[in-house]
């Protein structure tokens, strides 16, 4: 698939952004039973966009798992692999299926139930990556151990995000 241009302010204001965090930075020793929010973005985005809500949870005392969606719903996603993957608009999702743009009178009910599957296809998947995410943070203390309540996990989520959070809190 080819990559989708995206205008230029959609990501202009990123170089001004300061990002509040510290490589393997000390915990406090009072940081203890600490919740945990697991935030998925909407669609054509990625977490930085959201970075401003992200740092202020966590000065507010929660750990948050911010991740970036690799089944198309993101800006770019570029894997370890090198692989990259653009976000999937509903026009390149319904000329991958073999619809004829020119004619969309005629076949538009039938591109709105192909986009419809793959964003539900999409949702499930994004439920997934929600819930490794959460595993990951249970499981894997890291460098600097955070001790998260399991008892007080939350998912949040912007947009597409907010629909992918409620299916995953189910």
């Amino acid at each position: 698939t080819a990559e989708v241009p995206l205008p230029g302010f959609v990501y202009s204001h990123l170089g001004e952004m300061a990002i509040d965090a510290a490589e393997n930075a000390p915990r406090h020793a009072e940081a203890v039973n600490l919740p945990l929010i697991v935030f998925s973005h909407g669609l054509s985005a990625v977490p930085d966009v959201h970075w401003s809500v992200v740092s202020s949870l966590v000065r507010a005392g929660y750990v948050v798992a911010a991740l970036t969606h690799n089944d198309g719903s993101a800006a770019n996603v570029t894997l370890n692999d090198g692989s990259k993957f653009p976000y999937e608009t509903g026009e390149m999702i319904c000329t991958a299926a073999g619809y004829d743009l020119e004619n969309v009178a005629t076949e538009r009910p039938a591109m709105e139930a192909t986009v419809k599957a793959h964003r539900c296809r999409q949702l499930r998947r994004r439920v997934a990556e929600m819930s490794c995410a959460c595993d990951y943070v249970l499981g894997n203390p890291g460098p600097v151990p955070v001790q998260v309540d399991p008892a007080r996990i939350t998912f949040a989520g912007h947009s597409f995000g907010g629909a992918t959070a409620f299916l995953a809190s189910e």
